[in-house]
C-alpha cells in the first residue's frame, strides 16, 4: 500500500529545512574572527624587535642595527646568509626558505668619533650560535647590553661579558730586566692598585656615565689582570698604589705597545679592532709603573 504525505506535512518539512539553513548561516556569519597574535610569525618568517639598554625601542642617534642570519646549505652548496636591516620602528622581518638558522644582531655605533660594532643580547636567553627551525617561524628580540654576561658565553673568560675589556700589568715585572726585584709585589707585598675611570664622553648609548673604580692586588697585576663589565665610553684612567698601612702613592701609566711614554693618566677610547672582521671595539692594554 502506498501512502502519500499530506500537503500540510510537506509544508512543515520544508519550513523546518529552511529554518535549519538560516540558523547555520547565522552561525557562519556571526562567528568572530580569531584575534591575530602579533608575536607569532608566519611559516619561514624570521622577525623581531630591537631595544636599547633601558627597555625602549632602539632609537640611538648615529646608530644602525643589522641582523645577520646564517643557515645550513646542502652538501656542496654555500651556506645561505642574509643581512636584515632594522627599520624605523626598531623591527626586522624576512621570509626565508625552509631551513634551520642562527640569528645574530649587531649595532654599529659611534664611540670616540669612530664607528664600532657592538653585539646585541638575544632576549630569549639562547646563545647566538643556536640554530632554530624556520618552519614554524622564528621570533628573536635583541637589546643593547652595556655590561653583564653573554648568554651561552663562558664567564670564566673575558669573552663571556659585554662591555669594555682592559688589561693592567706591572710595567717593571713585564717589561724590564730588573722586574723580578722591582715589581710592586716584591716592593709592596700585600698592597693593592686602585684604578679610576673618569668618563670623557657620554656612554655609547648617549646616556651619562659615572666614574668606575676598580682595584687589584699587586700580586694580580704582577703578570696582568683583565677587567670587564665596563660600559663603553671614552675614559681618562689614573691609578694609585695603596700600601698595607694605608699610605697612597700615585702611579704612572702607559698604553701598550708604546711603553716609553709615561703619564699620570691614559685616555682609552676603544677604537675599532682592525683585526676583527666586524670592527668590534679594541681591547685595551695598559702598563703600570711606579
Amino acid at each position: 500500500m502506498l501512502y502519500r504525505l499530506k500537503p500540510a506535512a510537506t509544508k512543515v518539512l520544508v519550513t523546518n529545512s529552511v529554518a535549519i539553513l538560516l540558523l547555520l548561516g547565522c552561525f557562519a556569519s556571526c562567528r568572530k574572527e580569531p584575534v591575530k597574535d602579533e608575536t607569532t610569525p608566519g611559516a619561514n618568517v624570521i622577525k623581531g624587535t630591537i631595544y636599547d639598554a633601558h627597555g625602549n625601542k632602539f632609537h640611538i642617534e648615529g646608530a644602525t642595527v643589522t641582523i645577520h642570519v646564517y643557515g645550513n646549505g646542502n652538501i656542496g652548496e654555500t651556506d645561505p646568509m642574509y643581512n636584515i636591516q632594522m627599520d624605523a620602528n626598531s623591527h626586522y622581518e624576512l621570509k626565508v626558505p625552509n631551513n634551520v638558522y642562527a640569528v645574530h644582531a649587531r649595532a654599529y655605533m659611534q664611540l670616540g668619533g669612530k664607528t664600532v660594532a657592538v653585539d646585541l643580547k638575544p632576549l630569549d636567553g639562547k646563545a647566538d650560535n643556536v640554530s632554530l627551525p624556520s618552519a614554524p617561524g622564528i621570533v628573536r628580540d635583541f637589546a643593547l647590553q652595556l655590561t653583564g654576561e653573554i648568554p651561552g658565553g663562558d664567564p670564566s673568560t673575558i669573552e663571556g661579558y659585554y662591555g669594555a675589556k682592559v688589561w693592567f700589568g706591572d710595567g717593571n715585572y713585564n717589561f724590564s730586566s730588573s722586574g723580578y726585584w722591582e715589581s710592586f709585589a716584591s716592593k709592596y707585598p700585600g698592597a693593592k692598585v686602585q684604578f679610576l675611570f673618569s668618563p670623557l664622553s657620554k656612554l655609547i648609548d648617549g646616556t651619562t656615565g659615572q666614574n668606575v673604580q676598580l682595584e687589584a692586588s699587586v700580586e694580580e697585576i704582577k703578570t696582568g689582570k683583565w677587567f670587564v663589565n665596563i660600559p663603553y665610553a671614552v675614559y681618562r684612567v689614573s691609578a694609585k698604589l695603596i700600601a698595607v698601612d694605608g699610605q697612597e702613592k700615585p702611579l704612572e701609566l702607559t698604553e701598550i705597545p708604546n711603553i716609553s711614554s709615561l703619564s699620570g693618566h691614559v685616555d682609552l677610547s676603544f677604537p675599532p679592532d682592525n683585526s676583527d672582521p666586524f670592527q668590534r671595539p679594541q681591547k685595551e692594554q695598559v702598563a703600570v709603573f711606579e
